[in-house]
């Protein structure tokens, strides 16, 4: 707005500030006049009259309020958002807004003031703003605090499952040390190669659609037909039933009724069903187990390529389909994901309800750990915070569980790369809090410390002769002193 209305006649137009983000406090000899919109001269003069006041410190991160960030292209948000800056912990970048709302208020009746009445205006209120703040830190960090070592603790352990099941195979802890190394050459070094960044394209629809049939025919090659043998052993009888289980969701039949004497309604009753009810060979529970628990991993892994087939071909969408013709086209191929994403999720459904079943008589432990229940909020891809903040947000489940790195495609191994950097990023940001926290805590008692001393140094200063006065002054000074 500063660089529209009109300016003739005006000695400004608005108003600019420094502010320090991690208190939110408006610094000293950092608020300046406008005299049409944010230009650099007036903004470079208020940025080097903060740096004239903190020419002492080796280390110093300046931002624009983030507000409008996720509007603005990936690179601007990986290069310059605060979750992947070394050493600013959790930082408000928000904070050169929020005192607007305090000020603005008061525009209407200094835009009438001289030039010397504004000035004392500004300075009262800034004052009273960081009053406020300086009245309120111990409220404010002890909050603080409470916060970051709950979000560090669920961070650290969210980035511990995640390295766990990147260690799980040879390729993946081999990348492990590289991508840490990509990461604090970066943090050195913004010319480096950005490990925030995404280094494999999206997939293109003819190549989403080719792999959805390599995946049809590989299914057919591998024997969807359900046939019994002449001898039925028991991993037979109960694979078979597993694969008529899934035989009838994939052809899209309703519900079974078990009371309308037709075939395809009968109950199979396979041993994850009446175990608790009859007593069944511990045999059957056993093959049954094993077959259950690879078809939930399957699954598993199936809804894993499903959701990156999902999100890539929405992403190419998006990017470069423009036309009904197209975009038609395209959503009927993302129906054709969704839709086998929902199989593979009823399928983990069924094996997941069925280890539950048999894991209760064959005294199994441990493996929900690896298999939780899957919900549909689950199944998001990763980098998808469902409307939290990149510092806040865990990544689901499915992509730390055991085996993720056994994938070799590239398009998820390298989703997978600037995942586990984002993951490190923000418990390190985390970490930084609480470490920033307990150094401020201290600054801040010998702050205050510093002012008890400051008030009660002026008790005692000779300036005032009357009595009445001197006593007032005095009772004054030690209320304050008090206070701190």
């Amino acid at each position: 707005m500063a660089d529209t209305k009109s300016s003739r006649g005006l000695a400004a137009t608005g108003v600019g500030t420094m502010d320090c983000a991690h208190h939110d406090m408006k610094l000293a000899n950092d608020v300046g006049d406008l005299q049409k919109g944010e230009k650099y001269l007036n903004m470079d003069y208020l940025i080097f009259s903060a740096l004239a006041r903190f020419s002492t410190l080796s280390t110093i991160n300046f931002s624009y309020d983030i507000f409008h960030i996720a509007a603005h292209i990936e690179s601007c948000q990986t290069q310059f958002s605060f979750n992947w800056t070394l050493g600013v912990g959790q930082t408000d970048g928000e904070a050169p807004e929020h005192g607007w709302a305090n000020i603005n208020r008061m525009a209407s009746s200094m835009k009438e003031m001289g030039p010397g009445a504004r000035c004392d205006t500004l300075n009262d209120h800034f004052s009273d703003w960081n009053w406020k703040k300086i009245t309120a830190l111990s409220k404010t960090m002890l909050q603080k605090m409470m916060e970051a070592v709950i979000a560090e603790k669920e961070h650290h352990l969210a980035l511990s499952e995640l390295k766990s099941s990147i260690n799980d195979s040879g390729v993946g802890a081999a990348s492990l040390t590289a991508w840490r190394t990509e990461i604090e050459a970066w943090e050195m070094d913004h010319s480096q190669c950005n490990p925030f960044q995404r280094q494999v394209g999206t997939m293109t629809q003819a190549a989403v659609q080719l792999e959805l049939t390599q995946q049809d025919t590989k299914e057919l090659e591998d024997g969807s037909a359900i046939s019994l043998h002449t001898e039925v052993t028991c991993s037979v009888l109960i694979s078979t039933g597993i694969d008529v289980e899934d035989a009838h969701d994939d052809s899209g039949c309703p519900v079974p009724d078990p009371t309308s004497g037709k075939a395809e309604d009968f109950q199979l009753l396979l041993p994850s069903e009446i175990c608790d009810v009859v007593p069944c060979n511990k045999t059957l529970l056993e093959t049954e187990w094993s077959l259950c628990f690879s078809q939930a991993t399957d699954a598993l892994n199936e809804c894993r390529s499903h959701i990156r087939l999902r999100h890539q071909l929405y992403q190419f969408k998006v990017q470069h389909l423009c036309r009904q013709g197209p975009n038609t086209r395209a959503r009927k191929t993302m129906d054709a994901v969704e839709e086998c994403l929902m199989l593979s999720h009823a399928k983990y459904a069924r094996a997941h309800k069925a280890l539950l079943s048999l894991a209760r008589h064959l005294d199994r432990i441990g493996w929900e750990h690896k298999l939780q229940p899957l919900k549909k909020m689950h199944l998001r891809p990763i980098g998808d915070f469902r409307q939290q903040t990149q510092g806040t947000a865990i990544m689901s489940w499915i992509w730390l569980t055991h085996r993720i790195s056994s994938d070799d495609s590239e398009g998820l191994q390298d989703s997978l790369r600037v995942e586990w950097c984002k993951a490190q990023a923000c418990h390190n940001r985390w970490l930084e809090e609480v470490q920033l926290l307990l150094e401020e805590m201290r600054h801040t008692l010998a702050f205050l410390k510093w002012q008890e001393d400051s008030w009660e140094s002026c008790a005692t200063l000779p300036t005032i002769e009357q009595p009445e006065e001197k006593e007032g002054m005095i009772a004054y000074a030690c209320h304050q002193a008090h206070i701190q």
